[in-house]
């Protein structure tokens, strides 16, 4: 995140994300849901309630990630995630990065665009936006940035667009 965690645009919460949702009356361009135990219950964090609560927040065109399941840690529960969020908030990508530190050595990441106007075209999903050069990263105090790997994250085995 660099130096953009200072940015006045940007607002960290560190709060019980089900919680916040359901009361929150402000809404965002943006919200990533870093969670720190990825089996909390169907009905919590990766329900159809939660992926709504989540979508009446976020602007219509705004992003959301969430930090989610391994394609080899649990296919089954992934893949039922998968298709509630896509139910809920529309457009949607799918990503994983290498965490050697993490069981089988990755976590999942979901991303998706909030669709709410009928006929509107959205940017798609599935490459980065920006390219980000050396310059820039260094600029931003992206310490560990590589543009390769940034979008290495974004590339599936087919079989996985097809949710």
């Amino acid at each position: 995140m660099g130096k953009y965690l200072e940015d006045p645009r940007v607002t960290v919460i560190i709060d019980d994300a089900t919680k916040y949702i359901t009361q929150c009356t402000d809404s965002y361009d943006v919200v990533i849901v870093d969670i720190t135990d990825i089996n909390p219950g169907p009905d919590q964090i990766f329900g159809k309630n939660f992926y709504a609560n989540l979508r009446a927040i976020v602007n219509d065109g705004g992003m959301v990630s969430l930090q989610t399941y391994s394609p080899f840690q649990n296919f089954a529960n992934l893949h039922i995630e998968i298709l509630n969020i896509k139910e809920c908030v529309g457009m949607l990508g799918y990503g994983f990065v290498p965490v050697p530190s993490f069981p089988n050595g990755n976590i999942g990441i979901l991303f998706g665009r909030v669709m709410k106007s009928q006929g509107r075209e959205y940017p798609k999903l599935g490459k980065p936006v920006h390219v980000i050069t050396e310059e820039m990263a260094e600029e931003m105090g992206l310490k560990c940035y590589y543009d390769q790997y940034h979008i290495s994250c974004c590339v599936l085995p087919k079989d996985f667009g097809r949710w």
